[in-house]
């Protein structure tokens, strides 16, 4: 009868019988679910192999704690693997400031090949475009420059003065002199904090060379900001 056993048998050679299922963490091709696999080749799979291998010869689960889940495993491990990768990327990223070793006298910048002359100007430019991108950068890079060559250990607001004293040949040059003590001065109020006296000093070095424009007398030009006279021994003047 075709409602009974003979009839399903013969159904079934027919039809054939129920597709396979694989199990649940076994890849198409046989194998179990690694994240060696999923992870491809090379150095990363084969240390996520030696993972894979030691959790599976014998590993054995505390007493109490659920196994944990191969797929939650999985995850784990990719997981790490992106932040390992992330990590690489942002170090690639923290580049050293380009120019910031300007007194180093290294001369690694290079623009890649040419004359020396277009190296230079290449350097000086990027040089340029660096000091106008990083300026509290180099000002450190600076004010510790200074603090090595007059041998201390930090920077106070009388360093700037004495070192544009001692290093700075100022001689005779009247003008020099005058404009590059009236610098340190505003660096001096800047230092310490004082806006009020640093606008003052900046304002009145403007009234300043106005008034060397109109007689070429530094001493009047001077008198006018009554400030004291720069230290002409100091820089080695007569």
């Amino acid at each position: 009868a075709p409602g009974g056993p003979g009839g399903a048998e013969a159904a079934r050679a027919l039809v054939g019988g129920p597709p396979s299922r694989r199990p649940a963490g076994v890849l198409a091709g046989g194998g179990p679910l690694t994240a060696a696999r999923l992870l491809g080749s090379g150095k990363g799979r084969a240390q996520v192999e030696e993972s894979d291998e030691g959790a599976q010869e014998g590993a054995t689960t505390p007493i109490g704690e659920v196994p944990a889940n191969p797929t939650d495993q999985l995850m784990q491990m990719l997981i790490l693997k992106m932040n390992k990768d992330l990590d690489t990327v942002k170090e690639k990223k923290k580049r050293k400031i380009p120019g910031i070793d300007f007194d180093s006298g290294s001369g690694s910048d290079d623009d890649g090949g040419g004359s020396s002359g277009l190296r230079g100007a290449a350097q000086f430019e990027r040089l340029r475009h660096s000091m106008e991108k990083y300026p509290a950068e180099f000002s450190k890079k600076i004010e510790k420059r200074m603090m090595r060559r007059l041998r201390k250990t930090g920077m106070d607001s009388t360093l700037p003065m004495k070192y544009f004293g001692k290093f700075v040949a100022v001689g005779n040059q009247r003008t020099l002199a005058y404009l590059g003590s009236l610098l340190m001065m505003v660096l001096e109020a800047d230092m310490e904090d004082d806006p009020d006296r640093r606008r003052f000093l900046l304002l009145s070095g403007l009234m300043m060379m106005e008034q060397y424009c109109l007689d070429e007398n530094w001493e009047v030009a001077w008198r006018l900001l009554d400030l004291a006279q720069p230290d002409w021994a100091a820089f080695g003047a007569a």
